[in-house]
């Protein structure tokens, strides 16, 4: 058996190893900035791309792990689309 395959890696015939690549971005909440200057300098903009990155193409992922950043992206989002569907 190759080594590579041995290894937990897909190897295809031609000898080629598959690798997935999955965005992610990190960002401490307090560490360069406070909470709310980090999130409307970074972290709003870095969201914002992603989502309409993720939209455009459904078999897309992201890591995001900073919940409570992401949780006040997806409350304003949510507020967002609430009020322009009105």
């Amino acid at each position: 058996m190759n080594q590579a395959a041995v290894n937990g890696f897909d190897v295809q015939d031609e000898g080629l190893v598959h690798a997935h690549i999955i965005p992610h971005s990190h960002c401490d909440p307090g560490w360069l900035d406070t909470f709310e200057g980090y999130y409307q300098d970074s972290v709003e903009r870095i969201l914002s791309a992603v989502t309409a990155m993720l939209q455009e193409d459904k078999s897309r992922r992201f890591v995001w792990s900073e919940i409570s950043f992401f949780s006040k992206y997806a409350f304003s989002y949510c507020q967002f689309v609430r009020s322009s569907a009105q």
